[in-house]
């Protein structure tokens, strides 16, 4: 009977440890002298044999109610002790702004470098933002050449650009000297099979006919290798494709250069080479511009809507 009477104290024990596992330290440590008391009740009970299981009983209900009864005051305790969150808060943005010892139109500086602003709105400043970039005037033009570029050049810069033969559209044999502007005259050496050479021929109209007249840049495209009907899969301006001249053979490019397409020679009314680059690029378009304009302020003037 005893043993029955140890297992059950021994499970109520158990069960009321359990349900107090939620409580603080201090609280913990209660539940601990108090089952310790209870164990301690127990095992004094067996031991002397002076006491009997429903007096040990009584023992371990009474420490687990005083217990009970001292986390529920502890609780309480601690509830009174805690601010209320609705009173301590701040109401709005004033009232924490006040507590902190500022005021709401107080300035914020931005981490953008050059723009401030407030809180209400009232002061701002922002750096300008440029649009478009400003033109600048033009510079004096100059060829930068790599030693293997320069050996493939036969015609160099100021030196008189050759007479060349070359086909139309219909097949006559044409000069190009016969060819050129009365201010400057571009002509672009390009081929078919090549992506960046046949680009430039496309743009010639957008990035060069758009922007100076005739009168002072005459464009004198030359297809170099292969024939007339290729021009067929090129979507191109029709004042470009008019102009285009062939060279089948190669023969006149071969008095120009020895490789390296697409080629772009500028010349003056004399027939002189004023500028010339052996690629198409951002760059080449750039200083192309520039070299145009740089020209023309010797006697002519671009084309006012020129961007």
């Amino acid at each position: 009977m005893n043993v029955t009477v140890r297992l059950s104290l021994l499970f109520l024990l158990v069960s009321a440890n359990w349900l107090l596992c939620g409580c603080s330290n201090d609280k913990k440590l209660q539940n601990s002298s108090s089952s310790q008391e209870a164990f301690d009740a127990i095992s004094t009970t067996d031991e002397s044999g002076s006491t009997n299981s429903s007096q040990a009983a009584r023992k371990m209900a009474k420490a687990v109610a005083e217990s009970s009864v001292a986390s529920q005051r502890n609780n309480i305790d601690a509830a009174s002790a805690r601010p209320d969150s609705k009173t301590t808060q701040p109401t709005n943005a004033t009232d924490a702004q006040a507590k902190l010892g500022t005021s709401v139109n107080s300035t914020r500086p931005e981490t953008r470098q050059g723009k401030q602003s407030s809180v209400s709105g009232a002061t701002k400043r922002h750096r300008p933002f440029l649009h478009r970039r400003q033109r600048r005037t033009p510079y004096r033009p100059t060829v930068h050449l790599t030693t293997r570029h320069a050996e493939s050049c036969l015609v160099q810069l100021g030196k008189p650009f050759p007479v060349l033969n070359v086909s139309d559209l219909n097949g006559d044999r044409q000069s190009t000297a016969q060819l050129y502007g009365d201010q400057l005259t571009l002509v672009v050496f390009w081929e078919a099979n090549k992506v960046f050479a046949r680009e430039q021929y496309t743009r010639l109209q957008t990035e060069v006919g758009n922007i100076f007249p005739e009168s002072a840049v005459k464009i004198i495209p030359i297809k170099v290798w292969g024939t007339s009907k290729e021009l067929d899969e090129i979507d191109v301006s029709p004042s470009v494709q008019a102009s285009c001249l062939f060279d089948p053979a190669g023969e006149a490019f071969a008095q120009v250069a020895t490789s390296e397409t697409p080629r772009s020679y500028l010349l003056d009314k004399n027939g002189i080479v004023v500028w010339f680059d052996l690629e198409y690029s951002e760059t080449t378009r750039r200083q192309l511009r520039n070299a145009i304009e740089f020209h023309l302020q010797h006697g002519a003037t671009a084309n006012p809507n020129a961007k």
